[in-house]
């Protein structure tokens, strides 16, 4: 059986009272969606990562995947 996982990542913070995207708030060194999405990269029971985003920052999440080496984060 294939297990994909779905990362919503495109709220807008408001409630952080933020100027970016919530998912793109730094904790300890890393955006908050990088944390999710690292648990779900090791999982051997998870094919892939589906991130749900702005379509204006698609190649963004897209690069950051690739630097925190999320290979399961499909395109």
């Amino acid at each position: 059986m294939k297990t994909q996982v779905i990362i919503p990542a495109a709220g807008l913070g408001t409630r952080l009272q933020s100027s970016i995207l919530k998912s793109l708030v730094m904790l300890n060194g890393k955006p908050l969606w990088v944390h999710s999405a690292e648990i779900f990269q090791q999982s051997s029971l998870v094919q892939s990562i589906i991130l749900v985003v702005p379509g204006e920052y698609i190649d963004s999440f897209r690069t950051m995947a690739g630097q925190w080496r999320l290979t399961k984060v499909v395109n």
